[in-house]
């Protein structure tokens, strides 16, 4: 049986997450950052995406994106993903893909959890250990919200523009939510993206499976089954 498209309805903000082959890292060098960065600020008006956040971990990347028509973030991921494994195995006389077969993707509602998916976006890499803070991590959005250096991928959604009425003032707030972690709506997080679900309330997610024109099944509670941590990789399950 075919497996069924990653579907994202235009307009509503979508967090995925793109792994390595085999959970194996996909960044060795700072070369492959810029290299992974610049094909992805390629892609992003060819495909007609917006991008709210990033992060590039060890063996994964984690975008917080709004497509403006449907297959759009589909279409960016593969174009993304093609080109920068061309760019390892030629650079690192390599063969075969990058990626795991298919991404994980999640809605999210732009009320209350596009700004904690942000968050745990951007927090990943203290989770993981590599970071004491989020500022001190070059590969990820964290600089552009928190006001210390402009990232021109960045594209502000409206929820990050309503925290303040100066660039200062949002600054400000958004650093004062990304103190520390929220492992409630982290686990949240996780689980929604694991099983490719909606991320918000029951009306929110009947609202997406209306626009997609096909019924969004109840999530059953609970962590996800094999849920591991990733060493100095990440979150396991997202």
């Amino acid at each position: 049986m075919p497996r069924k498209p990653r579907l994202y309805p235009p307009a509503w903000p979508v967090h995925v997450v793109q792994r390595g082959h085999n959970r194996t890292a996909c960044f060795f060098s700072e070369d492959d950052h810029h290299t992974y960065l610049h094909y992805l600020a390629l892609a992003l008006p060819r495909c007609d995406v917006a991008l709210h956040g990033y992060v590039l971990m060890t063996n994964h990347v984690h975008l917080v994106l709004t497509p403006a028509r449907d297959g759009a973030v589909s279409r960016l991921l593969q174009l993304v993903g093609q080109r920068y494994a061309q760019y390892l195995n030629r650079r690192y006389e390599r063969s075969g893909t990058a990626w795991e077969g298919r991404h994980k993707g999640s809605v999210v509602d732009t009320d209350r959890y596009l700004i904690a998916t942000l968050r745990y976006v951007e927090r990943n890499p203290v989770r993981a250990g590599i970071v004491a803070t989020p500022a001190e991590y070059a590969w990820s959005s964290y600089a552009h919200h928190a006001g210390l250096a402009p990232d021109p991928l960045v594209t502000e959604h409206a929820v990050y523009s309503g925290l303040g009425r100066t660039a200062s003032e949002r600054a400000e707030h958004y650093v004062a939510v990304m103190g520390s972690d929220d492992p409630r709506m982290e686990d949240e997080i996780r689980r929604r993206l694991v099983y490719s679900h909606p991320l918000g309330e029951a009306d929110f997610v009947t609202r997406i499976g209306q626009l997609l024109a096909r019924p969004i099944g109840h999530l059953r509670t609970g962590r996800p089954r094999g849920r591991r941590a990733d060493d100095a990789h990440g979150d396991a399950a997202g």
